[in-house]
Order: C-alpha cells, then sequence, then structure tokens
C-alpha cells in the first residue's frame, strides 16, 4: 500500500487557509482527514492509549499525551510550521486525545488560553474593516436564542495580526422579557477590559493591534 501524501509547508497553508477563516472547526477536520495525518494518528493514539491500559496512572497518561506531541512535531512540522505562520504566531497545533475512544482523537488548533476559542480572525491590517470583520466572525458564533436569566451566553475568539494576539470575549445577557443586552471585553496587559459596547470594543481592538503589530 502506498505511503499518503506528506504536505509541504505551503500546501498545508492552501489547505488550511479557508477553514481556519470559516471555523477552528472545519480547521480540525481538515488536518486530522489528511491522509497521512489520519494514517499516523490512528495508529499512535491507539498505541499511546494501549500503553496506558497496560501501565495505568495519571503519569502515564500525561507522558503519553507528551510522546505524542513531540512525535507530531517529529512527524508533520511543515503542518506547525503553516498553523503559526497563517495565525501570526498565536496559534498552535495540539492533539485531541481520547485514551479511552483513540480513534476519536483529532488534531486542533489551540491559542495557549484556558478559555474555550470559538474562533481565529485576522486583523491584517489593522483597520476598521479588518476590526469590524473580526467583531461580527465573533459574534456569529453566539446562539440565536435568548439566554436564560443568570445564564449569559459566552464565545471567545483570538485576533491576530503579524506581532499581536488579542484574546476577546462577547457576552449576550438575558435583561427581561424578551430583551437582551450585549457586551465586549479584550485581555490586554494580563487583564480584562470589560462591559464595553460594539464601537468602543471595535476602538480598543483596533488600538492594541495597531500598538502591537509588524506594521
Amino acid at each position: 500500500m502506498p505511503t499518503p501524501e506528506r504536505l509541504s509547508t505551503d500546501a498545508w497553508m492552501a489547505r488550511l487557509s479557508t477553514p481556519l477563516q470559516t471555523s477552528l472547526r472545519q480547521a480540525s477536520d481538515a488536518m486530522t482527514n489528511q491522509p497521512a495525518v489520519q494514517e499516523w494518528l490512528r495508529t499512535a493514539s491507539l498505541e499511546a492509549a494501549v500503553e496506558v491500559g497496560q501501565q495505568g496512572g495519571m503519569q502515564t497518561a500525561s507522558g503519553a499525551y507528551s510522546y505524542l506531541r513531540d512525535a507530531l512535531q517529529a512527524q508533520f512540522a511543515p503542518l506547525l510550521d503553516a498553523v503559526d505562520t497563517l495565525t501570526h504566531g498565536c496559534g498552535h497545533v495540539d492533539i485531541n486525545w481520547r485514551p479511552l475512544a483513540p480513534q476519536y482523537s483529532t488534531l486542533v488548533v489551540g491559542f495557549g488560553t484556558d478559555a474555550d476559542v470559538a474562533v481565529w480572525a485576522s486583523l491584517d491590517p489593522p483597520t476598521p474593516a479588518t476590526a469590524g470583520a473580526a467583531r461580527e466572525a465573533l459574534m456569529r458564533t453566539l446562539p440565536k436564542g435568548l439566554p436564560f436569566p443568570k445564564r449569559p451566553h459566552v464565545r471567545h475568539a483570538m485576533f491576530t495580526a503579524p506581532g499581536a494576539c488579542l484574546l476577546v470575549r462577547a457576552t449576550d445577557r438575558h435583561t427581561g422579557p424578551n430583551r437582551r443586552a450585549r457586551a465586549y471585553a479584550l485581555h490586554s496587559d494580563g487583564s480584562w477590559i470589560d462591559a464595553l459596547d460594539r464601537a468602543t470594543f471595535e476602538e480598543r481592538v483596533l488600538q492594541h493591534m495597531q500598538s502591537h503589530a509588524d506594521v
């Protein structure tokens, strides 16, 4: 049986450019379903799961995961380089390893934060138009239905430009019968700037990106 083709960095960039701009889930599928990745991931995930099953213990699971990460770097460095380039150095490839169901393990794009990032958006170059488009991309991830009282809808995104990474958040709150209020926040200089309206949010985002980006 022929060995599945391993893509170059340029080929990975071409494969991932549109999915990354559409949704992180589609980017995950585009990486995981590439034949060479799929073959490697299936075998490596199963072998790691068997090792953990035979030895047991959290330390073994952690070691197996670290082994998978190192093997991914060794086997698919062009993929990691492509994601790093496309996300302006803010994103990286990670493994959603499922030791109890290794056949369902996937590759995902991570951003080094504990927040559940729903979308990545590029502000290259940082302009009012790209800031507005990035905010709209974040808003599209919010559920359409009215949030429950005291249970707001919350979604995070990573906005990037060359030299700049910015974690942002949109919150949709229930404020009364059939009423809602949406607010925005950005994580800058180690803390959240919260409760911003749309115009102020876009202005602050643009200021941050323009002051940090390599322009």
